[in-house]
């Protein structure tokens, strides 16, 4: 599975349900994709996680230095201070993988638009196929009961 064995079932099934109704997948291949979309935002949240927590870490390595400089000041430094550290590496895997998680992200919705808007035109021609019949009937019916004496 993509969670973590730390990350909560039910705060993933939470968005699970609410990318659910937001998309609403009508077929059991809209449903994968709005359950791909699901996995992608939690992955993006858990990188946000990291982020916010590699940034803490440096706030707090600064202001042992610096004990009143401001969060962005400290995370500022750091950047200045650093060279090719772990932590520098680390975000760049993070930034790489953002983009990653967010283009496929944006493919994902992509396709489940096209799916859905494909689906709705089959919809629309099916009920205007119905519809014709419909009429035809109703002007055989009119025809059979203007013709009768």
């Amino acid at each position: 599975t993509f969670l973590h064995k730390h990350e909560p079932r039910a705060a993933f099934e939470t968005l699970l349900k609410h990318q659910l109704r937001a998309y609403a997948p009508a077929t059991p291949q809209e449903e994968l994709l709005t359950f791909r979309i699901a996995q992608k935002s939690w992955i993006l949240r858990r990188l946000d996680t990291f982020e916010r927590v590699i940034a803490d870490s440096a706030v707090t390595k600064v202001r042992d230095k610096h004990p009143n400089a401001a969060p962005v000041a400290c995370i500022a430094m750091t950047y200045l201070e650093r060279k090719d550290t772990e932590t520098t590496r680390c975000y760049e895997r993070i930034a790489k993988q953002r983009k990653d998680h967010e283009a496929a992200l944006d493919r994902l919705e992509a396709k489940l638009q096209t799916l859905q808007a494909r689906r709705e035109s089959r919809e629309d021609r099916r009920e205007a196929q119905e519809d014709r019949r419909e009429a035809r009937r109703q002007a055989r019916q009119d025809r059979r009961a203007s013709a009768a004496p």
